[in-house]
């Protein structure tokens, strides 16, 4: 079945910001920012632009909690 680049990105995207929040979780900041950057690549294919690839980054800042 095929998934639209929006649903896909929907997807990638959430399935990044957990991570994030589990990796930040771990690293002892309960609190903090985040940015995320999209990049996508595109072809022209017989006079028709085609969705190549796409890369996702998210970022997070925080400060570990001090104990």
């Amino acid at each position: 079945a095929l998934i639209s680049l929006d649903a896909a990105l929907s997807v990638a995207r959430t399935e990044a910001t957990a991570m994030l929040e589990a990796e930040m979780a771990a690293a002892g900041a309960a609190e903090f920012e985040w940015s995320e950057r999209w990049e996508a690549r595109h072809a022209e294919v017989e006079g028709v632009d085609m969705f190549v690839e796409g890369t996702l980054t998210v970022t997070g800042t925080g400060r570990p909690a001090l104990r």
